[in-house]
């Protein structure tokens, strides 16, 4: 199984250390966090650089006040210094800090201001950085707008030690956010499986099947058969544990309360992810997983509810690998053992009372597995770079269908819309509108993003047709599948707890392909599906076909070829041949049925004939060679400092 180019190329690129950029280079402090909205406010010095920088040569300001060294304080490179009006409160989480007054450390006037501030740091006479936030005008050495005002129990931090002393430098940090990363995926066995046609199934069999442990992450859960199967498994002697959302829409309902107090009656350990006086690792933990054993995973579109499993439209699977199983495990530890928001079910609900849930029956339903390779995706850790490779990949297919699109992307560059939009491949959206009508005065809402697409020669949109909410967040590029709770919004890319995987399967993709087409095709029966094969080797001399047999499309429609990139039609049926003389082809199918239009394209670079010999598109060659090439540049220097 192939890694895909995307991945491997992001997993070469993140892993390139930071001295890069600095070299050996001894004297590079910069600042590096700010804390304005805080009775403990202050700031956060680092030394970027690899070797020792005494404090006394610099000083701080933000413009009326100062901060001054009169006494020596050695930075040690790659370390990080807090200057701080007070102790810090329990929610920043720093432990290297000076308080303003000790070890020479002098204030004078320096206050920020929660609405906005500048802050200086000089070296002597010289600026060397500047940070400018919130409604601050003072524009000294900083370049564009103001960094926006930092919310409550949050830090600005910077991200790039590249400093441009703009916005992009920074952003905003909660602290006891888990920091994993992308890893390059894992073998394992999938089963797909679809709601509500699956009825959940898959999972509440696995969840009664377990042997030994069982860590459940998710917003919603009271599933009867869900309920039943962990009793079962308390009865054997599993371990449970469960971890939710403490404020959900609407409240915890009252199903999942009494079902919660009846598995912690019978042993289990849960949990809600609650705000703490205003401090909130996520926005909301939104996952929908659970890690079984030792080797199993479950990972869902849909909550474990009852209504999820039996109405929504949504995807889930069951994923079968170790080492997929234990970086999974890593994560629900890591949400799980939160020291200030993480609260017991008996400490907010001390008297709830238990229910009766009749014992689940395994089904012994068998549903199909496959082969491929399963890689896990965070949000808000890396998920947004993730999507990025994922969508922008896709060269033939590229079919999504989200419960939720933020409207404000239409406007915007850099995000999922718009890599969609921008892409050549058969690009179809497909969007949930169960709480939205075509006709009231909302037009950020489903139909809205439609109607603002509409004509596109880029990318289709539909609203959904089906008699069930689509509650689903899946996206099929090519020959890989996204699962899971990342909803279409800046909020469940940026600040919530998701968890999603990226399948690369064909088989795997093609069984969710089936059921996109089913429900894209809710709306018009006679629908186009381009499925292209191209046959041969791409060498010169050689002849390629160019097969569009599989494609579904109504008698009639019309197979139109243009094979070098010049708009001009060469060739017309559902198959084709070249003869192949020169370096490229640039080719676009165009299949047509009355107004409907369907386009494929694809570049076809003769120089890629030994893919099959190597592993990895030869276009990504040179990118790959400049991260080794960096990575050696980073040893050397390493090695030079020492």
């Amino acid at each position: 199984m192939r890694m895909f180019p995307f991945l491997l190329v992001l997993f070469l690129v993140i892993s390139i250390p930071l001295d890069v950029v600095d070299g050996c280079e001894s004297d590079y402090v910069r600042l590096s966090v700010v804390i304005p909205t805080s009775q403990s406010e202050g700031v956060g010095i680092t030394n970027y650089g690899n070797g020792d920088v005494n404090l006394k040569e610099y000083r701080l300001s933000d413009g009326e006040g100062t901060i001054t060294f009169t006494k020596s304080i050695i930075l040690s490179g790659r370390s990080t210094i807090f200057l701080l009006k007070s102790a810090p409160e329990p929610w920043m989480m720093i432990d290297n800090y000076i308080q303003y007054g000790d070890k020479g450390v002098v204030c004078k006037g320096f206050l920020l201001r929660d609405t906005g501030d500048d802050v200086y740091l000089y070296k002597g006479e010289q600026l060397i950085d500047t940070f400018v936030y919130g409604d601050e005008s003072n524009r000294n050495g900083w370049d564009g707008d103001a960094f926006q005002k930092i919310p409550k129990k949050c830090y600005a931090k910077r991200t790039s030690i590249i400093d441009t002393d703009t916005s992009k430098d920074w952003e905003i940090f909660t602290p006891g956010r888990s920091d994993f990363s992308m890893t390059g995926g894992y073998e394992c066995e999938i089963t797909p499986f679809v709601f509500p046609d699956s009825k959940g199934i898959p999972v509440k069999d696995v969840v009664y099947g377990t042997t030994s442990r069982i860590d459940i992450s998710t917003y919603l859960l009271s599933e009867p058969g869900v309920i039943s199967s962990l009793l079962h498994a308390l009865s054997d002697g599993v371990i449970v544990r469960i971890l939710l959302e403490g404020s959900p829409a609407g409240g915890i309902p009252l199903s999942e309360r009494i079902a919660m107090s009846t598995l912690v009656y019978h042993g289990a350990d849960v949990r809600f992810i609650i705000s703490d006086d205003g401090y909130k690792r996520y926005n909301f933990l939104h996952s929908k997983y659970a890690v079984i054993d030792e080797d199993i995973t479950i990972i869902t579109s849909e909550n474990w509810a009852e209504s999820s499993f039996n109405n929504n439209r949504g995807w889930g699977a069951v994923i079968s690998s170790n080492e997929y199983a234990h970086y999974m495990r890593s994560v629900f530890e890591s949400d799980f053992n939160g020291n200030l928001d993480i609260r017991s079910f008996k400490e907010l609900f001390p008297k709830e009372r238990r229910g009766t849930f009749e014992g689940y029956i395994p089904s012994n339903e068998l549903f199909p597995s496959y082969h491929g390779r399963a890689t896990p995706i965070l949000s808000p850790d890396f998920s947004f770079s993730a999507m990025k490779g994922f969508i922008t990949s896709a060269n033939e297919r590229l079919f999504v269908e989200q419960l939720e699109v933020e409207y404000d992307w239409l406007d915007e560059d850099n995000n999922p819309l718009s890599w969609m939009i921008g892409s050549k491949a058969d690009c179809r959206l497909l969007i949930d509108t169960t709480f939205d009508s075509e006709f009231d005065s909302d037009e950020k809402d489903g139909f809205g993003i439609r109607d603002r697409l509409k004509g596109s020669d880029t990318i289709a949109v539909r609203t959904s047709a089906m008699d069930r909410m689509l509650h689903n967040k899946g996206i099929i590029s090519d020959d890989g599948v996204w699962i899971g709770s990342i909803n279409w919004s800046n909020t469940s890319i940026h600040d919530n707890r998701e968890v999603a995987v990226i399948i690369e399967s064909k088989e795997v993709s093609d069984f969710f392909a089936k059921y996109f087409i089913d429900d894209w095709g809710t709306e018009s029966a006679d629908d186009i599906v381009i499925t292209v094969d191209v046959i041969g080797e791409l060498k010169n001399g050689r002849t390629i076909v160019i097969d569009a047999s599989g494609s579904y499309a109504p008698n009639g429609s019309l197979f139109e070829w243009d094979i070098d990139g010049d708009g001009v039609i060469e060739r017309t049926g559902r198959k084709i041949s070249i003869d192949l003389s020169d370096s490229t082809y640039d080719i676009t199918l165009r299949v047509t049925d009355g107004d409907e239009t369907y386009l494929w394209k694809r570049t076809l670079d003769i120089s890629d004939a030994d893919m099959d010999v190597f592993p990895i598109p030869l276009k990504y060659i040179p990118i790959i060679i400049i991260c080794i090439a960096t990575a050696t540049v980073s040893l050397l220097h390493r090695w030079k400092c020492k």
